[in-house]
């Protein structure tokens, strides 16, 4: 039994006592272990337990920036004496570190480690508001001797996410410059089709760059890239020739081909001494607006504070309701991670059941947030009694489930805010007009009292909440589940 229980592989994770962090110990985790970072303009930051994941922003009628290609967010350091190379989080050059730590917390990520007697620390987050997200870059020599290294902070810039006619592919419409004002590489788009001015994205940093590359061919190699169409070159990061080949970066500049942004710091670290970096990722309008954000979190006590606050912001979000019980697990994940996670899934959707159903989960911590939510549900609402699929982009297609999820919602709103003055307030109508709220509700139940078969079960039409269902040979096709929901 004693041999087991040795035999026993270390579990790869914890929680911090108070649940609020999710400690990961083992980089090769059966999976990538992301965090969720987002703020109220619809920012969002995908970060993995390796620090590399997709950051995007989607407006308010959810046309998607996505800002980097193949979730490229990384940052390589490497000694300019031995030329060994390495990443904080191991991936993607994969040179083993220790004392290897990730701690996902509700409002931010923070990835550490050492190798060779040099200690690492790369901590992001989004702040409260803005377009972007900050990262907080300190290195400390633990050795006896002085250290010359290098550190390549990278990202790919992608900037898709929309529809446009043929030929207008998004990167024939943008093209990378370093500017000396932003200390960091900007992409301009001058796409004709963008849908907003919010497409061009930034790496800057707080200290002016040795060097720098906004073409990713010249920072990876040409034999470290695949084809695509155009002969476009999509980089691959696991061994690009900069960093593996001891060279400094070009202070190339691209258009049209693979884009991206690398700062090369050089930094020199006597026995004991640490140095801090900060490094801003975002989307603007316009390089003016990318400056005064670069410019503002350049100072560390700004950033120190604008994390204190983002991360009181989403506690504040869920303290409103806890749950105690015998398992520890249980809290955790309940008190905190389970309503991040609801929380997350209303940004950027636009869709009847979809935002109906994540609503009348926040109404338990966000009632207000929920009210809104339901409330601009029932705006795409027809007359006759049933939603649309999406409203951006727009979809139509009949669905059968549309007016259930209406009833039900309005119900338990009524019922956690005890407010019934909510069923007089007046709502739009998706195809003209509006009516109380009392009315929309009425219409969604006449809706599922009229939409019946023959066997006196509702009709299922295109679908009812099963998707997959397609049921388009049968226009009789009925819906046992929803007829059991509408009883």
């Amino acid at each position: 039994m004693s041999d087991t229980l040795c035999n026993e592989k270390k579990k790869p994770y914890t929680f911090s006592e108070d649940g609020n962090s999710c400690i990961i110990t083992e980089t090769r985790t059966p999976r990538y272990w992301y965090n969720y970072l987002w703020n109220e303009n619809h920012y969002c930051a995908q970060i993995s337990q390796t620090g590399h994941g997709r950051s995007y922003y989607l407006s308010e009628k959810a046309d998607m920036c996505m800002m980097n290609q193949d979730d490229a967010r990384y940052i390589y350091l490497r000694d300019e004496k031995s030329k060994e190379c390495w990443n904080i989080g191991e991936g993607p050059l994969n040179t083993e570190v220790e004392n290897y730590q990730c701690v996902h917390s509700i409002g931010s990520s923070r990835i550490q480690s050492s190798y060779q007697n040099i200690a690492s620390s790369w901590q992001l987050f989004v702040p409260e508001e803005g377009y972007q997200e900050v990262w907080t870059l300190k290195i400390k020599n633990t050795g006896e001797r002085q250290r010359h290294l290098s550190i390549f902070s990278a990202v790919s810039f992608y900037l898709e996410g929309f529809s446009y006619p043929r030929y207008y592919e998004m990167y024939r419409c943008i093209e990378t410059d370093y500017d000396e004002k932003l200390k960091g590489v900007y992409c301009r788009s001058a796409h004709p089709f963008a849908p907003h001015k919010r497409y061009n994205a930034f790496l800057a940093a707080s200290e002016p760059a040795y060097a720098y590359d906004g073409n990713l061919e010249a920072f990876c190699g040409t034999t470290s890239t695949i084809t695509r169409l155009d002969a476009s070159a999509s980089a691959l990061f696991q061994r690009p020739d900069i960093v593996v080949k001891g060279k400094d970066c070009t202070n190339s500049k691209a258009a049209l081909f693979i884009l991206g942004g690398v700062l090369q710091h050089k930094i020199v670290l006597q026995p004991g001494e640490e140095k801090e970096l900060q490094f801003v990722f975002g989307i603007s309008e316009s390089l003016e607006e990318a400056r005064a954000v670069s410019e503002k979190f350049s100072n560390s006590a700004v950033v120190e504070k604008e994390l204190e606050k983002a991360e009181t912001h989403y506690l504040e979000k869920y303290r409103s309701l806890t749950v105690e019980t015998p398992d520890e697990k249980i809290n955790h994940m309940m008190n905190n991670w389970v309503k991040k996670q609801v929380d997350f899934c209303i940004v950027g959707k636009k869709g009847v059941r979809d935002n109906l159903q994540i609503a009348v989960g926040l109404l338990n911590y966000r009632q207000e947030t929920a009210k809104k939510e339901i409330l601009e549900c029932l705006r795409h609402q027809f007359r006759d009694g049933h939603g649309v699929l999406t409203w951006y982009p727009y979809d139509d297609t009949r669905y059968s489930d549309q007016p259930f999820w209406i009833i039900w919602a309005v119900c338990q709103l009524i019922k956690e805010t005890g407010d019934f003055s909510i069923l007089d307030l007046e709502i739009e109508w998706q195809d003209g007009g509006k009516a109380a709220v009392l009315d929309h509700v009425k219409a969604a139940v006449n809706r599922l009292l009229q939409d019946k078969g023959k066997h006196g079960l509702v009709r299922i039409y295109f679908a009812d909440w099963n998707d997959a269902l397609n049921v388009t040979t049968d226009e009789y096709a009925e819906s046992v589940m929803l007829s059991h929901q509408s009883a």
